[in-house]
């Protein structure tokens, strides 16, 4: 497990700093010393990349969609890059998806109750399946929901806390490493 957290980091270390130059990017989203743009879309929309993962900085830990329970919230609590880690990220015409590579479901941001935890449980793409992704100056990258217009959050501070879209700021806890 160490050398998969020393691996992850190293490989951090390495991604490009992004030139500090906003196109686009919400207003006020990032502190002062940060500054936000897009994650270029593929040549052609609907490209499916190979898997990927997500890595939460905040959490220091993978992001997972446990199968073995019935609707299981994404968590940041996995300690390597396994089967319920692995993701298709890819972009779809006016926006980004998240798919769980292990169960095929569409990761959701259910906006109809309040605080809902991110889910890979939709068949199809709606309003609640698009993100925007967004590159930080020191690398990150952050995950927006298109359908309420928040950033997505690890709560570190909580054992086992979901991922949500509900932060309007973009500290270390939505911050994440994703290797497109």
């Amino acid at each position: 497990m160490a050398a998969a957290l020393l691996a992850v980091a190293l490989f951090a270390a390495l991604l490009p700093s992004p030139a500090k130059a906003a196109t686009g990017a919400p207003a006020g989203a990032a502190g002062a010393d940060q500054t936000l743009r897009p994650v270029a879309p593929p040549a052609r929309a609907g490209m499916m990349a190979e898997s990927t993962y997500m890595f939460s900085w905040a959490a220091f830990s993978y992001v997972t969609a446990r199968q073995n329970q019935t609707d299981s919230p994404l968590q940041a609590r996995a300690g390597s890059a396994s089967t319920w880690e692995q993701f298709y990220i890819y972009y779809s015409g006016d926006s980004w998806v998240i798919r769980s590579t292990y169960n095929a479901k569409f990761v959701s941001a259910r906006l109809s109750q309040t605080d809902a935890p991110l889910q890979a449980r939709a068949d199809t793409v709606g309003a609640w399946e698009k993100f925007e992704l967004w590159l930080t100056g020191d690398g990150a990258t952050v995950i927006q929901s298109k359908a309420n217009g928040k950033y997505v959050t690890a709560r570190a501070s909580q054992t086992d806390a979901p991922l949500q879209a509900r932060a309007t700021v973009i500290d270390d806890w939505e911050k994440f490493t994703i290797p497109l």
